[in-house]
């Protein structure tokens, strides 16, 4: 539909990001051997990709690169602290306050203005706190707080009964730190926490106890409360990584995707299956090697076969670009007499 032509190279976004992250100058050349985890976190999702440096990577258009392990996520992104923040507002002044600001003409007609300019409002603060500060003060709009329909002494009241203050000749609502933690505290969990699945399954599979390098990308992952908490986190657990937040992070990933279609060609020599991919076949029922499923096991033309998965290729596994993995299968005449 839109006629691209066959002119057209598909990166995956964390791996574009390593792109971008090395011809940063924030760090020097990584060597051969450096293992490196990308972490691109943005407004849905946050995605992860492992490599290990196969060919020395520096500021030019050198260096080759290949999966550690394969690509992950979930999602963790931003969007979510928004959810939870509109959660607290319904809670706080009740749902059907916050329906008839946000869906003044009902939900068909999509989200108000005064609804859409609050959200854009809270983005700025939720991206400028820094994980540290014990309380977050959101500056709310008059045409917002004059849409609630409730009194200043009410807004108030019911802000305090969630743990919460609300100003009203300010129109300033204050989160302190029991709030602040269970609006961001589930998001950042869960990212140091994959980040420490990806470490330990790594460790298990390579030589790889830790990784050398984490690069942090994405819109989100400037945010300084992000940052805070996985240097926090690395510092703690794994001090030997080195944590690089580069320049416009939130361009990385844009920037990696244009450097890797202008260069033709692809740093990945390497990547690791997501999934195990194979097929199902019937085998000859053989009593040592399938006692186990003896009960689904079924006759066919008056011999004894059961039904199993033959991988092809397992997850995790490592395949080189270009490398072919493949099966000899063969028919059977006990099924297929001729």
């Amino acid at each position: 539909q839109a006629k691209l032509g066959r002119d057209v190279m598909l990166a995956l976004e964390p791996e574009a990001a390593v792109h971008a992250c090395r011809l940063s100058q924030q760090f020097e050349p990584l060597a051969k051997g450096v293992s490196l985890l990308t972490v691109d976190a943005g407004g849905g999702t946050v995605d992860f990709a492992a490599h290990e440096v196969e060919e020395p990577i520096t500021h030019d258009d050198s260096g080759r690169i290949v999966d550690l392990h394969h690509a992950s996520g979930g999602g963790w992104g931003s969007t979510y602290l928004d959810e939870q923040f509109c959660r607290l507002l319904r809670d706080m002044w009740g749902t059907e306050t916050i329906d008839r600001v946000q869906y003044p003409h009902g939900k068909q007609t999509g989200e108000s203005p005064i609804w859409t300019d609050m959200i854009q409002q809270w983005e700025k603060y939720k991206e400028d706190y820094d994980g540290i500060s014990n309380k977050l003060i959101v500056k709310l709009e008059h045409h917002f707080v004059r849409a609630l329909q409730l009194s200043g002494d009410e807004l108030a009241t019911r802000a305090q009964a969630m743990g919460c203050k609300f100003r009203p000749n300010r129109r300033t609502l204050t989160l302190f730190k029991d709030r602040i933690d269970a609006l961001f505290g589930p998001v950042l969990d869960e990212i140091t926490s994959h980040i420490d699945k990806v470490t330990t399954t790594v460790a298990e599979t390579t030589e790889h106890t830790h990784f050398q390098v984490v690069f942090l990308v994405g819109g989100f992952g400037q945010s300084p409360v992000l940052v805070n908490r996985v240097r926090t986190f690395l510092d703690e657990k794994y001090p030997q990584t080195r944590l690089i937040v580069p320049t416009r992070a939130h361009e990385a990933v844009l920037r990696g995707a244009i450097i890797h279609g202008f260069l033709g060609k692809d740093i990945i020599v390497g990547r690791r299956s997501r999934l195990t991919v194979g097929y199902h076949m019937k085998d000859i029922y053989r009593h040592e090697k399938h006692s186990s499923i003896e009960d689904k096991a079924e006759f066919v033309n008056g011999n004894k076969f059961v039904s199993v998965f033959v991988p092809l290729v397992r997850q995790n596994q490592l395949v080189k670009v270009g490398e072919e993995c493949k099966k000899t299968l063969y028919s059977s005449s006990l099924i297929y007499p001729s």
